[in-house]
């Protein structure tokens, strides 16, 4: 039978009909006629044999028919899943589309960000210049480390970065104080944990542990007129 939410299955065309008609009636005709034209016909045999043919003729007739609506069931079937199978494509299609719109905003977004960093870094670089000027460069001059040490503390108090400020420091110094910095020079940076590692460094050789023997020295060398310090120094 028909399915009834799909209703009755289409029509068979006139021809195929037909063909499917003769074919089941006409072994009935040919059954009947040899009936007829047997020599020992009896009518019971007769009736009886006829309605076995009859019988089986249905029988088959009613097979053909559940065999075609199966078919047009089938047929019935292969459209719709036809029709949702076009339709999960125009879906995947439009997902497919949509990714693709969603990836070019991704890429969008990701280059607007690099961008915004690329300015971020710009301004903190302009914005970590100091206003205060570099000190003299300091060559281990021991009596004008206290006023370079002190002068390249503030010239880097701005900078936020520990290695900026360590190359910044050495590249201030000459002589004997470099030749103290550059053996902490590694490739492109100071290996130096911070600016204070190597401001200790440069406090202990040049800081404030000597700063007695400079103040000894200079009161030695202090004269007044021609006399030095030591000749006035006994006459009190």
């Amino acid at each position: 039978m028909a399915d009834a939410n799909n209703g009755p299955p289409p029509p068979v065309p006139p021809d195929r009909l037909i063909h499917q008609v003769s074919s089941l009636v006409q072994p009935v005709l040919n059954r009947l006629n040899a009936l007829l034209d047997s020599k020992d016909f009896n009518d019971g045999a007769a009736i009886h044999d006829l309605i076995v043919t009859c019988r089986d003729a249905f029988q088959a007739s009613l097979n053909c028919e559940n065999l075609l609506e199966r078919f047009n069931t089938a047929v019935s079937d292969n459209e719709r899943l036809t029709q949702e199978i076009n339709e999960l494509n125009n879906q995947v299609n439009d997902l497919t589309a949509s990714n693709d719109a969603n990836l070019d905003s991704i890429l969008e977004l990701t280059a607007e960000r690099n961008n915004l960093r690329t300015i971020a870094l710009n301004l903190s670089t302009h914005s970590g210049k100091s206003t205060v000027s570099d000190p003299e460069k300091f060559s281990g001059d021991k009596s004008k480390y206290c006023t370079f040490i002190t002068q390249l503390r503030l010239r880097v108090a701005d900078i936020p970065d520990e290695q900026r400020k360590l190359r910044h420091a050495v590249n201030l110094l000459t002589g004997d104080a470099a030749t103290h910095a550059y053996k902490y020079v590694k490739d492109d940076r100071v290996d130096l944990p911070s600016f204070a590692s190597l401001t200790a460094i440069l406090d202990r050789t040049f800081g404030d542990s000597n700063r007695k023997i400079f103040a000894e020295e200079a009161l030695y060398n202090l004269k007044q007129g021609s006399r030095s310090f030591a000749d006035l120094l006994t006459d009190f």
